[in-house]
């Protein structure tokens, strides 16, 4: 009888242990992906501010050129 307890015991440890494995592996691929979305919509709104940026340079720039 404490045979079969023990061994079912050591089944429900493994099992536990790895779910706790998986758990921690999905965690680290969930940080991954946030850390990519993060870079990615801040990598977009830069590049539209950039672009921005840029526009409104040239029209100054050419307003300066205009009056020069």
């Amino acid at each position: 009888m404490f045979g079969k307890e023990l061994a079912d015991m050591m089944r429900l440890v493994n099992a536990n242990y790895e779910l706790t494995r998986r758990i921690e592996r999905r965690q680290g691929e969930l940080r991954d992906d946030v850390e990519l979305m993060v870079k990615m919509e801040l990598g977009g709104s830069l590049a539209n501010i950039q672009t921005s940026i840029e526009t409104y340079l040239s029209k100054i720039e050419e307003t300066v050129g205009d009056v020069a």
